[in-house]
């Protein structure tokens, strides 16, 4: 079955929540969702009217399905995060949007994943703020804003400078979450 409905579709992902999935992708420049299930597909909704690309979705058995993309702002890629529900017509609902890092992007924040644990969310994502690649997590509880963002990679010194440069060449973070515990795993130079 089709899910996109617009002239081009790229990066779906996918989570199962309760008895149906629910689907995001990035479609002529913006994030949608939908739903799919025994029952059929339920509407395709444009999370919002900015552009946004690279979604990412968590689920939790007790805490549901989160959202992660990154939304133009100012000219740069920035990263938000949203809770997510179903309503009984298979309908996709956002909760508020948080930004994961709570000073305005002022360069790139991009290739996001995102973990529900038993505690909260966490988002990690490439950040280019230093003018080269970093990887950086915010957390947050179920309630409530993100913490600070938090180096997550080592940066290189003394001779590994010269070899790779300022930056450490990392890249694609993905994050996987069982319990309280979160495991990382990137590309990295």
């Amino acid at each position: 079955q089709q899910l996109s409905t617009g002239r081009e579709a790229y990066q779906p992902v996918g989570v199962a929540v309760g008895g149906v999935f629910l689907f995001a992708w990035e479609q002529d420049g913006r994030v949608w969702l939908r739903s799919a299930g025994p029952a059929g597909m339920g509407p395709a909704t444009r999370i919002e009217a900015m552009e946004s690309t690279e979604p990412a979705l968590a689920a939790h058995p007790a805490h549901g399905v989160v959202a992660a993309w990154a939304r133009r702002e100012s000219g740069v890629m920035r990263i938000v995060s949203a809770p997510v529900s179903l309503d009984g017509d298979g309908g996709v609902r956002l909760s508020e949007v948080w930004p994961v890092d709570a000073e305005p992007a002022a360069r790139d924040q991009l290739y996001l994943t995102v973990a529900v644990t038993d505690a909260g969310v966490l988002v990690g994502w490439e950040d280019r703020r230093h003018g080269h690649t970093r990887l950086y997590t915010a957390f947050r509880g179920h309630e409530g804003a993100f913490s600070d963002p938090r180096l997550l990679n080592d940066l290189p010194q003394g001779p590994r400078t010269v070899e790779f440069g300022a930056g450490s060449g990392v890249t694609r973070l993905a994050l996987a979450a069982r319990g309280d515990r979160v495991a990382a795993v990137w590309l990295d130079k």
